[in-house]
């Protein structure tokens, strides 16, 4: 009788163990699922929306005679990842697409065509970009 008291009371402390486990990770989630959200939404977008900046220069590329045959244009891009999109904000796109005087349409085809990778347009100003 003394042994089944004990094993009872063994296994009363280890489920009382288990569920304060499960109560602390699942406290855990919660704070992260529900009260930390928008940070780490935010966080994540900052990771992966990220402007990647190149400022090594090229040399030019002469003939034999020392004309430039090549030389380097400082220019800027804009291209998108439609893979690493989560969602695809129409009002951005209205305002991207004011900004480079196309229609809604037209870059709302390119962004939806499909590719991994997609150039939106190349040689922008300085100031649109």
């Amino acid at each position: 009788m003394n042994g089944d008291k004990k094993i009872v009371r063994r296994g009363s402390i280890v489920l009382l163990f288990f569920f304060l486990l499960l109560g602390i990770v699942g406290s855990h989630v919660f704070t992260l699922q529900v009260l930390e959200a928008e940070k780490l939404r935010l966080y994540a977008w900052k990771e992966h929306n990220t402007v990647v900046s190149f400022s090594s220069r090229r040399g030019e590329i002469y003939d034999r005679k020392g004309k430039i045959l090549a030389l380097s244009v400082p220019s800027f891009s804009l291209f998108f990842y439609p893979s690493s999109a989560c969602v695809i904000n129409r009002e951005g796109i209205s305002e991207i697409a004011k900004l480079l005087s196309v229609s809604v349409q037209e870059l709302e085809n390119r962004i939806g065509d499909g590719k991994r990778f997609v150039w939106i347009q190349r040689h922008l100003s300085k100031e649109v970009a």
